[in-house]
């Protein structure tokens, strides 16, 4: 991350920031199918511009893509 304050903002209980050594990572758990949960992630990614955005995927899942 290129700010020295991360997270930016206080997020739900669904959020959880993890610190690996130097590393922040905002684990967001969602529920698939919903709008919150999808609205929750863009709100995130657009307030905190992450490095890199990484998603879990079961199989069936991912062969849908």
């Amino acid at each position: 991350m290129t700010t020295n304050s991360f997270p930016q903002q206080q997020y739900p209980d669904d959020v959880a920031v993890v610190t690996l050594g130097d590393k922040t990572i905002l684990l967001v758990g969602t529920a698939h199918i919903s709008q919150q949960s999808t609205d929750l992630v863009r709100e995130i990614i657009e307030q905190e511009r992450p490095d890199a955005v990484c998603i879990e995927l079961d199989a069936k899942r991912y062969a849908a893509l």
